[in-house]
């Protein structure tokens, strides 16, 4: 999933975190995907700390990655994605019908 500014909810999840923040994360997401079919060699399943092409840390325990990163980078945004064939589909289900 590249992140685009071409759906609503992104410009606002944009004015949240700052263009700068927003910019490097569609990058590495950019990058990541480009990566992909190497990284689902390597990584399969694994949720990975990525950063211009190259991976810096894996896990399969995505809180526990996320913990290692925020230790290393307290202050700075970084990129963790899970190694999949393709990225899962975001459903949202609600128990109300009109």
């Amino acid at each position: 999933m590249t992140l685009s500014l071409d759906h609503p909810k992104l410009t606002s999840i944009e004015q949240s975190i700052g263009s700068e923040v927003f910019a490097y994360l569609q990058h590495q997401q950019e990058l990541f995907d480009q990566a992909r079919s190497q990284l689902l060699q390597t990584h399969p399943r694994q949720f990975v700390w990525f950063e211009n092409g190259v991976v810096l840390d894996s896990d399969r325990d995505e809180s526990a990655l996320f913990l290692r990163t925020q230790t290393q980078r307290p202050e700075q945004p970084f990129f963790l994605a899970q190694v999949l064939q393709e990225d899962p589909k975001l459903v949202v289900r609600s128990g109300f019908l009109r």
